[in-house]
């Protein structure tokens, strides 16, 4: 009997694996967070998108970008209204 390795995998895991829309989702919120929120930026996120598939990753990249867009706009528009004039 031969001993085989529990990690092994003969091919991509489908329930594992994040559709391009959950991508771009988690890349958009992370954006939005970051710019929000906190200063942590979604380079992992994309990092790790980038390695899956280059145009995944370039899609993620400008879905974090927009929402980081987006959220510089809202902080802006929140400070409008509590410092007018």
């Amino acid at each position: 009997m031969h001993a085989t390795p529990l990690d092994r995998h003969d091919g991509p895991d489908p329930g594992r694996e994040l559709t391009l829309v959950g991508m771009n989702l988690v890349a958009g919120l992370w954006g939005l967070a970051e710019a929000t929120l906190s200063f942590i930026v979604p380079d992992v996120w994309l990092s790790l998108a980038s390695r899956r598939c280059l145009k995944t990753g370039l899609q993620a990249c400008l879905w974090a970008l927009a929402s980081a867009l987006a959220g510089g706009v809202l902080v802006y528009a929140c400070y409008l209204a509590v410092m007018p004039g």
